[in-house]
């Protein structure tokens, strides 16, 4: 496990897919939280009308401690993790992402319901209010988004490309096993324990070929090879420097290009 962790480290430390954070990001990860943006806007002007009457009203007095709770475990991880992300620095450390900060949306919630009760008096107006958000989240609630990564499209391309004279290349070589899964269903569980070998094997027999980089491609065998094809899984960003693309125009003349949003792109390649 070590050496994996390792390696992914390496291979990330120059940057990766995750872009740095500006002010405006602040706002689109509550928008995340919230759904809409009606909601997004009434939980903001919920959490500053709370704020407000606080520091009027109320800024003696003591605050209790399951709001200091609830309040440090929103605010702290949010903005460290937004100020580190932040492109104005001279090295940023991209974190700030809504897969990343998940675990901050239920403080987020809880911090909007104590500003709601701090707010208002009424057990129906409460009541009301806080049915509105609740109402409107379980309506745009989505339980199946889509994550953008249209993998039987691509496997669908590959296929119509891929002929008894072509190979395919993979890059990032980690992604070998989810093309894998789709592309060579038949022959994906292995014939032993080895399971990653043994699929490796059959990947190689079929004229695949996962790369970390242009130094993995004398196992192509490129020069009897009279057409290549190309999948970038998003190698640009997570396995920097890999230099595969360029490579491979020295060898080959550029046919075609099949972009699939949001990280694929399949490069079609003929023998000069």
């Amino acid at each position: 496990m070590a050496p994996i962790v390792l390696k992914r480290f390496l291979q990330s430390s120059g940057g990766t897919w995750v872009q740095p954070s500006t002010f405006e990001d602040i706002y689109t990860m509550l928008w995340r939280f919230s759904n809409v943006p009606i909601l997004t806007v009434f939980f903001i002007v919920v959490l500053v009308l709370a704020v407000f009457k606080w520091i009027i009203y109320d800024r003696t007095s003591e605050i209790q401690n399951y709001t200091k709770v609830v309040l440090i475990w929103f605010l702290f991880p949010f903005l460290i993790m937004f100020v580190v992300s932040l492109k104005y620095w001279l090295h940023p450390i991209p974190v700030f992402m809504d897969r990343y900060v998940i675990f901050i949306s239920i403080a987020f919630y809880f911090s909007v319901s104590i500003a709601l009760n701090y707010l208002l008096e009424k057990v129906k107006l409460k009541l009301i209010f806080y049915l509105f958000p609740i109402a409107i989240l379980s309506f745009t609630f989505q339980i199946n988004v889509d994550n953008k990564r249209n993998v039987n499209a691509v496997v669908s391309r590959i296929k119509t490309e891929m002929t008894s004279q072509a190979k395919l290349v993979i890059c990032p070589e980690f992604y070998d096993l989810n093309l894998a899964y789709y592309l060579m269903k038949n022959q994906y569980y292995p014939d032993n324990n080895c399971f990653k070998d043994s699929l490796l094997r059959k990947m190689e027999l079929n004229g695949i070929f996962p790369l970390t980089n242009k130094h993995e491609l004398s196992k192509v065998h490129l020069n009897h090879t009279k057409k290549l094809i190309y999948l970038d899984a998003g190698a640009d960003f997570s396995s920097l420097g890999n230099d595969v693309y360029d490579s491979l125009e020295t060898y080959y003349r550029f046919h075609k290009l099949y972009e699939f949003p949001e990280i694929f792109k399949l490069y079609v390649f003929e023998k000069k």
